[in-house]
């Protein structure tokens, strides 16, 4: 195939991809907002997690009066990180009220039995990443 007949083809095509491409559009702020909050959120629990566990999964190993002085010395920084957790819920419960469109989807993911307004919030992120993706593919 000649040169010059390669160029045109490959032109047309870049023509037609062009055409057919989609830009891509950033997520509504609410939403972005949610997701700082549902990812501050998870790294909050997985923080008590962390500094919790050696705590109530060391009854066999150490003294129980080195694991009392263990408990009193996180004491603090458990009730801190358990109170910025509960901040953290309120201002995902608040951001859900405030934004019509996703007070619409919190009270539609959270009439399922067992779905919590925690696990709505997840959902939503998460599918809004979805619909991007499937709004920037061409069909």
């Amino acid at each position: 195939m000649p040169n010059a007949l390669r160029c045109l083809l490959t032109k047309s095509d870049r023509r037609r991809d062009r055409d057919e491409a989609r830009l891509w559009t950033p997520p509504r702020a609410v939403i972005a907002q949610l997701d700082r909050l549902t990812a501050q959120r998870a790294r909050l629990v997985k923080v008590i997690k962390i500094l919790q566990t050696p705590l109530t999964d060391s009854e066999c190993f150490i003294e129980k009066a080195n694991r009392k002085a263990n408990q009193q010395a996180c004491a603090a920084s458990l009730k801190s990180l358990k109170a910025d957790l509960k901040n953290a819920d309120r201002a995902i419960a608040e951001l859900a009220q405030t934004d019509p469109e996703l007070k619409r989807l919190f009270e539609r993911v959270t009439c399922v039995v067992g779905i919590s307004q925690t696990t709505a919030a997840e959902i939503i992120v998460t599918t809004a990443r979805i619909s991007m993706v499937y709004a920037s593919v061409s069909v």
